[in-house]
């Protein structure tokens, strides 16, 4: 890490360094997390905002594409959320099943969509045990 103007700034991981699951069981809502965690684009930032004791509260996230590549990939977006409700996979701590729902799109940009994950599981990103309970959070997710 280090500092550029002032702010904190993290160089990504090499590829062979980062992470990897499985595809989840849904081939057009792999295509949707694909695109929502910025596959494909030339450039990303990603800017992570933390509640207290450095809890992951949200973040926010611009992808840019190359000329026309913008378009084509907001397109597949919007196909992939016509038919992805819900799908299983294998996450930072197990198996996990989540569902899309998809909301009404905000009136922003020339285009836009609005959607929410609810993840439930141990290996949902927002999944956590709580003494005897499972706790499970959803996330909301906007694109322009």
């Amino acid at each position: 890490m280090y500092e550029k103007n002032g702010v904190p700034v993290q160089d990504p991981l090499p590829k062979k360094e980062q992470r990897s699951f499985p595809p989840v069981s849904d081939p057009t809502c792999q295509t949707m997390l694909d695109i929502r965690d910025g596959e494909g684009a030339s450039t990303i930032v990603l800017q992570v905002f933390n509640w207290k004791g450095d809890i992951w509260g949200g973040g926010s996230m611009l992808a840019s594409y190359e000329d026309g590549k913008a378009q084509q990939v907001f397109a597949q977006l919007k196909q992939a959320l016509g038919s992805c409700r819900s799908y299983e996979g294998t996450g930072w701590v197990g198996k996990f099943k989540s569902t899309l729902t998809v909301e009404q799109a905000p009136d922003v940009g020339d285009e836009a969509v609005r959607f929410r994950e609810g993840e439930s599981g141990r290996g949902g990103r927002t999944a956590r045990e709580d003494g005897e309970r499972l706790v499970v959070g959803g996330q909301q997710h906007e694109a322009t």
